[in-house]
């Protein structure tokens, strides 16, 4: 089988990670799935934040960083699927870490998000608001969040310069789109 990394972008509760194990069934990928969720579940269990969406500024900065190096690290992998990308991580670190990061630390952390997104061979974007927001006691359920998090995701893939396809109100036509 050729390289395949295929990269499920898109806000939350989008259908990435049901998508992401279907493929993972069918092409015998790696899944690199809830890389964030696990990194969150395991500073809850040490007691280093104390609940939902409850960072310092340091400490999110610390948690978007130790995310990216992982991805980063995932990256080199010759064939895999990811229902959560480097690309989410920048739109994230660019929320919640913005206003406390100087410049320079915005462009490294920006310029390693996009280094890992050009090793994808595949970009499907996932429409927002197709299925309902789930909480999973991590993410923010706003729907007003969550479409804000939508759009700078799409800028964050032009501004990249990034191909991707766009998939529309069928989430599932993703295994048609890459076969061809």
């Amino acid at each position: 089988m050729k390289e395949l990394r295929i990269a499920l972008i898109g806000s939350a509760s989008t259908g990435k990670t049901t998508i992401a194990t279907l493929l993972r069934d069918n092409l015998e990928l790696e899944l690199h799935d809830e890389v964030e969720t696990r990194i969150m579940k395991k500073l809850l269990e040490r007691g280093i934040i104390d609940g939902k969406n409850r960072f310092s500024p340091q400490q999110s900065k610390d948690f978007q960083n130790r995310a990216l190096k992982i991805r980063e690290k995932l990256s080199q992998r010759t064939s895999f699927i990811s229902d959560r990308t480097a690309g989410e991580l920048w739109v994230y670190y660019q929320i919640y870490c913005g206003e406390h990061s100087t410049l320079k630390e915005l462009q490294i952390f920006r310029e390693r998000a996009r280094n890992v997104m050009q090793r994808y061979t595949h970009r499907f974007l996932f429409p927002f608001g197709i299925i309902p927001i789930v909480d999973n006691n991590y993410r923010n359920t706003s729907t007003e969040y969550q479409r804000k998090v939508n759009d700078l995701i799409e800028i964050m893939l032009e501004d990249f310069g990034l191909p991707y396809i766009r998939l529309e109100n069928k989430p599932f036509s993703i295994e048609e789109r890459f076969m061809e």
